[in-house]
């Protein structure tokens, strides 16, 4: 709601710009439109299936796992025209750049002389393998040093 708070010499103005704040919401509200309630910047035009509530802008309604209102999963999400909202090129494109950072970091704590297990062993040298891998050497596997210590890590 916009309320005009500027007194300037007379207060049939501010009176008038709160009259014209106020009828905008109510035929706002009378149309049935209501504001995104995650952004608050757009309309909330998108039904969630199979609960039929409609809170959201179909930005934010691909974030949504659950209804905002009664907190069941969304199964559909349907535009205000029947269409079925689909996922933007940018949300998938950051998507494929969210996957390639996971796989990233997966690759980064696998052992990589197997590619199956998890690196739990490091070698004074920084370098590190799994601790079926690492029981058979005798130097490491990148930077060929011979392997004096065996240091087990733990990750929680």
């Amino acid at each position: 709601m916009t309320i005009v708070f500027e007194f300037i010499s007379s207060s049939s103005r501010f009176v008038a710009g709160t009259r014209d704040a106020t009828s905008r919401q109510g035929a706002r509200a009378s149309a049935g439109v209501s504001q995104c309630k995650i952004c608050a910047d757009a309309e909330a035009d998108v039904v969630f299936k199979p609960c039929g509530h409609r809170v959201t802008c179909q930005e934010c309604c691909l974030r949504c796992k659950l209804c905002l209102i009664c907190a069941k999963p969304v199964q559909a999400k349907v535009r205000s025209d029947g269409q079925p909202v689909q996922a933007t090129q940018a949300n998938q494109r950051r998507q494929q750049e969210l996957d390639a950072k996971l796989k990233e970091l997966e690759d980064r704590h696998q052992c990589a002389i197997c590619m199956e297990r998890t690196r739990n062993v490091v070698f004074l040298c920084g370098h590190g393998a799994c601790t079926e891998c690492s029981a058979n050497l005798d130097c490491c596997h990148m930077c060929r040093v011979p392997v004096e210590r065996k240091i087990p890590i733990f990750s929680g």
